[in-house]
């Protein structure tokens, strides 16, 4: 395989993960504002405000999940980029890549700065 069909190919997969990326973001997005507008039964409890404390949980291990899918997708496409500005022979190619860096720096700066903000909070 010459640099050539591997520079595509990564290209393909830089923006698979972008778009990869924001399909997460989006559809946690959407799962937040329905659970958040579900109405909570507590007609059936056992215990009072159990829940309440179950839909808290779901929504921060929802988060935390998204986070992390978010980060390993993103880090694939920073990675890539890294790799396809160093191999890519076309100019066109090259700059994409290095304009991909820059998105997935900032996707992956954002989703530690939000992980660094919920570990803080806990405490």
């Amino acid at each position: 395989m010459n640099k050539k069909t591997l520079s595509k190919i990564l290209l393909c997969l830089i923006i698979l993960s972008f778009v990869f990326t924001i399909v997460i973001f989006v559809n946690t997005g959407i799962t937040f504002h329905k659970l958040k507008a579900a109405e909570i039964d507590t007609s059936n409890e056992k215990l009072p405000g159990g829940s309440v404390l179950a839909s808290a949980f779901v929504l921060i291990g929802l988060w935390i999940g998204s986070i992390f899918i978010s980060g390993i997708t993103s880090s694939i496409g920073f990675l890539c980029s890294l790799i396809n500005i160093k191999i890519a022979e076309n100019a066109i190619i090259n700059r994409i890549s290095k304009v991909s860096l820059f998105i997935h720096s900032a996707i992956l700066f954002l989703i530690f700065s939000a992980l660094v903000f919920f570990i803080i909070s806990l405490f």
